[in-house]
């Protein structure tokens, strides 16, 4: 009887350490998409606008990778 308690807590244990581990990678894919895209951002703005302040041009590429992260989850 114990046996197959332990048998079946192991499997739940693993199920969740796969799910978590499967989360905490789409999480890190999603951060990295967002870092691309504000650097892209910034790089543009700086071409476009040279004269702009750098912290405003950070302050618009977050936001465009913010909503970048935001409308591309599923």
């Amino acid at each position: 009887m114990v046996s197959i308690i332990r048998r079946k807590f192991t499997a739940i244990e693993l199920q969740l350490k796969q799910s978590t581990c499967e989360a905490v990678m789409i999480l890190r894919s999603r951060f990295l998409d967002a870092r691309h895209v504000a650097v892209v951002v910034t790089d543009l703005l700086r071409s476009w606008m040279p004269n702009c302040r750098v912290m405003n041009l950070h302050l618009v590429a977050q936001m465009t990778a913010l909503f970048y992260v935001h409308f591309n989850c599923n």
